[in-house]
């Protein structure tokens, strides 16, 4: 058992988690003691609930799915990890926790079906120093109906 030196009780070795973001040192008239912190949460800043983002044409025509997700920077962040699902489905969409990147562009010839346009939810968290953050706090978006902006509907401008 540790003893009271001149009324300083000293701090056990050991992982501490705390609010601040980093791994410091403090020193202990007996031992250093190491902290490190769960790493911040992103913040989700595109798509945003009222969004809609863009969906296929029926049949597969030269004109891809693309949705754009980003979010902010965690500081010494090593790693990101998007997770993107449908309401109704059974396995994500996006799955992916090898981006180093704040933002992600998905492209898929597919197309969502229109009952399940609705509720997509998407989050994302951090790797730092190791160990996965928190997820940010899950956002929701809708996609467009089919067929909306594929080729075959596009008149040009005279």
């Amino acid at each position: 058992m540790k003893r009271l030196i001149d009324g300083i009780n000293p701090l056990l070795t050991g992982k501490y988690s705390y609010s601040l973001f980093g791994s410091f040192l403090l020193i202990s008239p007996i031992l250093l003691s190491q902290f490190s912190s769960i790493p911040l949460a992103p913040k989700l800043t595109f798509p945003q609930p009222s969004d809609i983002l863009d969906n296929g044409c029926v049949p597969p025509l030269e004109n891809d799915i693309v949705w754009v997700f980003s979010w902010s920077e965690i500081p010494n962040a090593t790693a990101y990890h998007l997770y993107v699902m449908g309401t109704n489905a059974l396995n994500p969409v996006i799955n992916n926790s090898n981006l180093t990147s704040t933002d992600y562009i998905s492209k898929s010839r597919a197309y969502i079906a229109d009952q399940n346009r609705m509720g997509w939810k998407w989050k994302v968290r951090a790797m730092v120093n190791g160990e996965w953050g928190n997820w940010s706090q899950e956002q929701v978006f809708d996609v467009e109906p089919l067929n909306t902006d594929c080729l075959e509907n596009f008149t040009p401008p005279k």
